[in-house]
């Protein structure tokens, strides 16, 4: 029996294992007699698409990478399916349709889609802004007079000195 080894294998006594999805024609034979026949190796169905990490809280101006986890009619983790990501809140968060990197673009909640072969998963990714670290006043003493006005101005910045708005 000679099947092509990477689609399929098949045993002395007849047991097909199969390798990879494809066809093969399996040829036996027996006291110079021969036969064939096709043999076909088809992916199970996805069953499930499962998004990891299930949920983020993401500093505005900021990514986070989300993976799809997917798994066929027989429980089995498959790589084989493209998955498509969306954002149902684009104006919150982006994704990359690819990849599944998120960007967190203004302070809010974002739903995040995954889905391929009819199925699919959602996480929430919530944005919160940037905190802030330190706030300086200048001019650091002031003397005003009575009926008179000053200007004062404030900087807010983030643990690594970027200016905050």
């Amino acid at each position: 029996m000679t099947p092509h080894r990477s689609v399929a294998t098949v045993s002395q006594s007849g047991l097909v294992t199969a390798h990879d999805t494809g066809t093969v024609r399996v040829r036996v034979t027996a006291e110079e007699k021969t036969d064939e026949v096709t043999l076909t190796v088809v992916q199970l169905p996805v069953k499930n698409v499962f998004i990891e990490p299930s949920g983020a809280t993401v500093l505005k101006d900021s990514e986070q990478q989300f993976r799809a986890r997917i798994t066929d009619e027989g429980g089995t983790t498959v790589t084989w399916p493209t998955v498509l990501w969306t954002s149902l809140h684009p104006s919150k968060a982006g994704v990359d349709a690819a990849s599944g990197l998120v960007t967190a673009i203004d302070t809010g909640f974002a739903l995040i889609v995954a889905a391929t072969e009819g199925k699919a998963d959602t996480v929430n990714v919530t944005v919160t802004d940037v905190p802030v670290a330190t706030v300086v006043v200048s001019p650091s003493d002031i003397e005003v007079k009575v009926n008179a006005m000053t200007d004062v101005h404030a900087i807010a910045r983030d643990s690594a000195g970027n200016v905050l708005d």
